[in-house]
């Protein structure tokens, strides 16, 4: 499906290999690109505790348990 989208605007970059993005609350936004002549991704998360604060400034304890980006594999 990747390979089958189409750039929007002409003379922009086609964005095929892009399959996905992840997002987390330790390093944001990343995209996920296939390498060249690969057709899936194998994606590693780890699970990370934070505090969470309420709109009256009460912690949580560092009770929150978050997915978070622990690297990926582009795989043929």
């Amino acid at each position: 499906m990747a390979r089958l989208s189409r750039p929007r605007e002409p003379g922009r970059a086609s964005r095929g290999q892009v399959i996905g993005l992840w997002r987390d609350v330790q390093y944001g936004e990343r995209e996920l690109e296939l390498d060249a002549g690969h057709d899936a991704a194998v994606l590693s998360l780890v699970c990370r505790q934070f505090e969470e604060f309420s709109a009256d400034g009460r912690g949580d304890g560092t009770t929150a348990f978050f997915p978070v980006f622990a690297g990926w594999r582009s795989i043929g």
